[in-house]
């Protein structure tokens, strides 16, 4: 990831391959993180090294996903990684929650919903009610 920011940075890049992510090769980076809440402590934070390649994760093919729970969310978003994360204007999704929690997605609270309802708070679509749902694999 880092070569590719550096290609970038050294403007090696035109604005087409930008575009079309042509100027580089390889697999795109997908990095999961479940329970965010346990990973980002007050001994430290693995994720703090992905800050300086967030602002271009789309041209460089890095895709994070960070789920946590409710409580205690409106604390997180001073953490480096979720404030890096929203003054970047990521999209988010907030499932069921107490909205005294406050605000969590930018100026969005959670709200008491359905199982799999979720609020979908993004950039471009604004903010969209959206339901969720987990099949159970094959046997």
């Amino acid at each position: 990831m880092t070569r590719r920011l550096q290609v970038q940075q050294e403007d090696r890049a035109t604005l087409d391959q930008l575009r079309h992510r042509s100027w580089w090769t390889g697999a795109e980076a997908w990095v999961l993180v479940d329970d965010y809440d346990l990973v980002a402590t007050a001994s430290g934070n693995p994720l703090l090294t992905l800050l300086p390649l967030l602002a271009q994760s789309q041209d460089i093919g890095l895709h994070v996903i960070i789920a946590r729970r409710m409580g205690g969310a409106a604390r997180s978003v001073y953490e480096a990684v979720l404030q890096n994360l929203g003054e970047l204007g990521t999209t988010g999704i907030l499932l069921s929650g107490n909205p005294e929690e406050g605000a969590v997605i930018g100026r969005v609270r959670p709200v008491r919903s359905a199982p799999g309802r979720a609020r979908v708070v993004s950039r471009d679509l604004g903010l969209v009610t959206a339901q969720l749902l987990w099949t159970p694999p094959r046997a």
